[in-house]
């Protein structure tokens, strides 16, 4: 599902905040190894041992809190800790950027996702993924990313591209055209290669 503008993150509430917070959170919990600790010490846990999740709460946290002078205190540390994990991990994605939850990266360093972007539920991105802002032409805009995709290492979404739900798009691909649901795409320019975008997405979303 591609979100509307009134959708993205620069508006939340608290409770929505909290709900992708713990999306992002439940998606890490089914890729990694557990117990039946409570979800509280699980979250601790991964708040300080899952890089993917670190991230991923101090974006939210950042994205929930800025432009509210309420809550300026915990805006600044959110920002803090936001650019720290920014440069630490190598990913470039501005606070505010409509992200709907289970967002997830399998791997880091090279990651740039403009601030416009809009990402599904549940996508995967692997290291050296760029979604870019193209100026002119016949597909000038960001990319629109549908819920459960896949942006396999080294990918690139250009312009106005809109990539429907379940979408894998394979590594190093370039991605300059929309691409339809389940499709799993690959090469420079990305062609489709298979209809099997569910099935493969899905493995990628429960990897242990």
């Amino acid at each position: 599902m591609i979100l509307s503008k009134s959708q993205n993150n620069v508006s939340m509430n608290f409770k929505t905040c909290r709900q992708l917070i713990y999306e992002d959170f439940h998606k890490v919990l089914t890729q990694q190894p557990h117990g039946k600790l409570s979800e509280y010490l699980y979250i601790l846990r991964y708040l300080i041992t899952n890089n993917s999740f670190k991230f991923c709460f101090w974006f939210r946290l950042g994205s929930w809190s800025k432009g509210n002078k309420k809550l300026i205190p915990i805006y600044m540390f959110s920002w803090i800790m936001h650019r720290h994990y920014m440069f630490k991990f190598g990913i470039q994605m501005p606070l505010g950027t409509p992200v709907k939850g289970g967002l997830s990266f399998n791997h880091f360093s090279c990651i740039i996702i403009n601030g416009a972007t809009q990402i599904g539920r549940n996508c995967t991105i692997f290291h050296g993924v760029t979604t870019a802002l193209k100026i002119g032409g016949s597909n000038a805009g960001v990319p629109s990313i549908g819920d459960n995709c896949v942006l396999g290492p080294g990918s690139k979404i250009l312009g106005s591209v809109t990539l429907g739900d379940n979408v894998f798009v394979g590594a190093n691909a370039v991605v300059t055209h929309n691409m339809p649901a389940n499709s799993v795409v690959a090469g420079m320019p990305a062609k489709i290669i298979s209809m099997n975008g569910t099935e493969s997405t899905k493995l990628i979303r429960l990897h242990k």
